[in-house]
């Protein structure tokens, strides 16, 4: 038997400026595992997000939000001589407008992706939409309806790679909000190629879900 063991060990920072204008959240981890380090760097990563709330003062809309994100994983390359193994460079960062309301939350954003060096770098991107409610049905029970789209562009150099998420459900919560449920449903696309022409046609996965959770608070 063979066992093998993982840490991802790290420390955060966040905190706000100018009464609440600006917030900032950096990470800092050692990466997922410490099994034969190649390099004091090895498989690190570091993560940055600033959010500007321009509408702080106002009480009705102190929820908006522009959002600005960045994080590197694996900051000193760790090659594996079989090849296995490799932990390429990979850079994730980007953008998004967020809106935290009474009832309704609302965001939109779009992160691109690189991963890869030199002639072997990839390129690609995600773009989301999403929104949820808050209503309250009764003394007991608030329904949250949402649903969310994605874009996810894997290699944008390669179209037959794209994939599309649309998500859309309704949420139970009971018992001030202890008690949650929340059936959804799923429709994940992409694209095929035939092995024998060649010709790549749209496939489609359909999922139905159901989410329970009970918060001990």
């Amino acid at each position: 038997r063979t066992w093998e063991y993982s840490a991802d060990l790290g420390v955060g920072f966040q905190g706000e400026v100018a009464n609440g204008l600006v917030e900032h959240h950096l990470t800092l981890t050692n990466g997922a595992g410490y099994k034969s380090p190649d390099g004091p760097l090895s498989g690190k990563a570091a993560a940055l997000r600033l959010s500007v709330f321009p509408l702080a003062s106002n009480e009705d809309f102190k929820g908006l939000s522009i959002n600005a994100y960045a994080r590197v994983n694996n900051l000193g390359e760790k090659v594996d001589p079989t090849g296995v193994d490799n932990k390429n460079p990979e850079m994730v960062y980007g953008a998004a407008l967020g809106l935290t309301h009474k009832f309704v939350n609302f965001g939109a954003g779009q992160f691109t992706r690189t991963m890869g060096e030199g002639v072997n770098k990839v390129d690609g991107n995600v773009m989301t939409v999403y929104a949820t409610g808050h209503f309250r049905a009764s003394e007991g029970m608030t329904i949250h309806p949402l649903a969310r789209y994605d874009i996810y562009k894997p290699d944008k150099d390669n179209a037959d790679a794209d994939r599309t998420l649309l998500v859309g459900g309704v949420g139970f919560k009971f018992f001030d909000d202890k008690l949650a449920l929340i059936p959804n449903y799923q429709t994940d696309t992409y694209k095929v190629a035939d092995a024998l022409t060649g010709e790549v046609e749209d496939k489609s996965h359909d999922y139905v879900y159901l989410h329970c959770e009970w918060n001990w608070k």
